[in-house]
């Protein structure tokens, strides 16, 4: 009985041992094989590559990220320093000079206030235009003469009385005596009708 045992447990004692051979060399294929890789520089420099690509890739999305970012949010203005700088240029204060006939009162800063004044126009006479007691502007032309044509340079009246003016001495009359044209328009004489519109 005991021999049959035996013999039934060599068989299965040799195939263990055989299954145990088999694992040993698998496990030192293995090491080899990992030996072999480790060893080998075309192998770890793929690596090595593959690896930093990969870095790079995420390197370059976290830039792109930060890129997105920095341009969708808008710049910020710096406050103006113009607010803190406190003008040293004096304020200055209007001085106007008086209105005249064609400009308001004036400020020397060209600033201006209210109207001018206007002209206070005195008629024309036989020897001056219409002019300006003001400023002394003139417009126009003076009067004609009646009888210019007739004229010599000389005027003539009678007494205080007479009425008219001559261009001849002796048609005034006995008191004649010569006036200037100031005076026949002061005394509002008109012309004689002999010498002047002769």
């Amino acid at each position: 009985m005991k021999q049959q045992i035996f013999k039934c447990l060599i068989p299965l004692f040799l195939i263990a041992l055989c299954l145990t051979g088999c694992v040993d060399e698998i496990v030192d294929d293995d090491a080899n094989d990992s030996v072999a890789v480790s060893s080998d520089p075309t192998y770890n420099d793929s690596l090595n590559e593959d690896t930093l690509s990969e870095v790079s890739s995420a390197e370059a999305v976290t830039d792109n990220s930060s890129s997105a970012g920095e341009s969708s949010t808008p710049p910020t203005s710096k406050p103006s320093s113009s607010s803190n700088i406190v003008s040293s240029e004096p304020v200055h204060t209007h001085s106007f000079s008086p209105a005249t006939c064609t400009a308001p009162r004036t400020c020397s800063c060209g600033a201006t206030e209210g109207t001018a004044k206007g002209h206070n126009w005195k008629d024309a006479t036989y020897t001056a235009a219409k002019t300006c007691t003001t400023c002394g502007a003139t417009e126009g032309d003076p009067i004609d003469r009646p009888g210019k044509e007739n004229y010599h340079g000389h005027v003539y009246t009678g007494g205080s009385s007479s009425k008219k003016y001559h261009y001849e001495a002796n048609c005034a009359g006995k008191n004649s005596h010569e006036i200037t044209w100031d005076e026949v328009s002061r005394r509002g004489l008109g012309p004689c009708g002999t010498c002047v519109l002769k």
